[in-house]
């Protein structure tokens, strides 16, 4: 397995400038592995303190318009990861960059996601929303590239129901010219909305996997992918610019003459109201979610129960207290069918909530977020 590894890295050169690696993907040849580009986004805007976050795990050395980082095994002494950061120049902050690298899909997600990104509370993978995911689909549809391959899923929390079957949980895979015609139709008739897809542009193959916002090909135009890349950011920055804006701040109160910190809240208004089904079936799927561990959860039943019959509550709610396994944050999270209000308690900020917030996404898409101060 380790030789495997060695002749991986070894197969291809360390690049010094983004020009080469430009260069190096346009040769007629194809590559045995893919070039990956992930999605990157930064809790600060600030490049240094991005970098010194990547120097927690990696070797890190500038070369002309990249950073070169490098994971060396420290019992074997071998090369277990490397790659190149780009920082996007179109952007006046450091919170929107990419990564690229030709490491193997086991070796991303254990040297780079597992030991780095999922553990980091400043950095985390670009949080590309259904409605986002379905933008970028029909952009290609209508500058005519080929989509060869898709995979979705239907789950009984959407709210848009399937027309058949509606209570069955549903995964579908799809291979053929026809690929996206066919989606069409299974989003219409299943409900299915897609994760991952294949297809051809300008005759070179491309995968799109939304959950880890990465793009990998073997070979093409580079500033293709590039200008890909920097439209998913454009377009996300619609919600992440509230989002962002989700914080504890610090106040002083002159009576108790002390400081203390209180966190803003960020509202997820539904684009439709939910029914009582789908809110029942939506924290099912939290409860379900490997990212998230649920600490407490109370609901109109539970306040019945104990108030008595005379004690009335007109709609339905769930009150959440949820800790992000990985990023190890708590938050509390007051669901109704008609909205979502998160707060900070303890060790997050805006990165940690995006689980719930792409639960709710895919629960019912295209919602308004908006944040309100205390």
């Amino acid at each position: 397995m380790n030789q495997m590894k060695d002749e991986i890295f070894e197969k291809y050169p360390e690049f010094n400038s983004l020009e080469e690696i430009r260069e190096y993907l346009s040769k007629s040849r194809p590559l045995r592995s893919k070039f990956k580009m992930i999605l990157l986004i930064g809790g600060s805007v600030k490049r240094v303190i991005i970098l010194s976050e990547f120097k927690t795990e990696f070797d890190l050395s500038k070369s002309e318009d990249l950073y070169k980082i490098k994971k060396i095994d420290k019992k074997t002494g071998e090369l277990s990861f490397l790659g190149y950061i780009l920082f996007l120049k179109n952007y006046d902050d450091s919170s929107s960059f990419v990564i690229f690298t030709y490491a193997t899909s086991k070796q991303v997600e254990r040297y780079f996601f597992n030991h780095f990104v999922n553990k980091n509370s400043l950095i985390n993978v670009l949080w590309i929303t259904h409605k986002l995911t379905m933008d970028l689909v029909d952009l290609f549809y209508h500058d005519r590239v080929l989509i060869t391959k898709i995979k979705g899923y239907y789950s009984p929390s959407f709210e848009e129901k399937s027309k058949i079957r509606p209570d069955f949980y549903r995964e579908i895979e799809y291979k053929g010219r026809d690929a996206l015609l066919s989606f069409y139709e299974l989003r219409d008739l299943y409900g299915i909305n897609i994760e991952r897809f294949k297809g051809r542009l300008r005759r070179r193959e491309f995968q799109f996997t939304r959950i880890i916002a990465t793009i990998s090909f073997k070979q093409g135009n580079l500033d293709k992918f590039i200008e890909i890349t920097e439209w998913l950011f454009e377009q996300s920055n619609y919600y992440l610019k509230e989002i962002r804006k989700f914080k504890k701040n610090i106040y002083e109160s002159m009576y108790l003459n002390r400081k203390y910190m209180l966190s803003t809240n960020l509202f997820v208004e539904f684009s439709k109201k939910l029914t009582n089904e789908v809110l029942n079936e939506l924290v099912k799927v939290i409860k379900s979610s490997p990212d998230i561990e649920i600490i407490s959860l109370f609901s109109k039943n539970n306040i019945e129960k104990y108030r008595g019959q005379d004690y009335e509550i007109t709609e339905d709610f769930y009150q959440l207290k949820l800790l992000n396994r990985k990023k190890e944050g708590i938050f509390a999270v007051h669901i109704t069918p008609s909205s979502a209000e998160i707060t900070q308690i303890f060790n997050t900020n805006f990165i940690g909530v995006f689980p719930i917030l792409d639960i709710l996404d895919y629960t019912q898409p295209d919602n308004r977020i908006y944040l309100i101060e205390n």
